[in-house]
């Protein structure tokens, strides 16, 4: 055995590696939450004139114009969500698939200096 990679340290590197991926991409999820939170702003509104609407406060052409204005403004922010959604990475799977990778270097290197030597 080389010892490359020991086995014993994978929880520490997993670790490391965890906290170091979240450092990088914190930003990521800041400005995910952000926009959950500015989701809620024309979804709110839409919410809330249709309670007018309903209450004949507003008839519905005012209605249908500031409707479509809300969810013009909901559709391009959903749509930046959902540029975030398709960029998340699962670091767990990702780290797990990595250190069975380097779990095998030892045996992979052991095995190509012997097949060396046979040749």
């Amino acid at each position: 055995m080389l010892g490359i990679f020991k086995p014993e340290m994978t929880d520490l590197f997993k670790i490391m590696l965890t906290e170091v991926w979240y450092d990088q991409t914190n930003h990521l999820q800041d400005d995910r939450r952000q926009l959950l939170l500015q989701i809620k702003e024309p979804e709110g509104k839409i919410y809330y004139i249709r309670d007018l609407l309903s209450s004949k406060q507003i008839d519905s052409a005012d209605f249908r114009e500031m409707k479509t204005e809300y969810s013009a403004k909901l559709e391009k922010l959903e749509a930046k969500l959902s540029a975030y959604n398709c960029n998340h990475v699962d670091i767990k799977d990702l780290l797990d698939q990595g250190i069975s990778n380097l779990l095998k270097l030892d045996n992979l290197c052991e095995t190509a200096r012997q097949e060396k030597r046979n040749n």
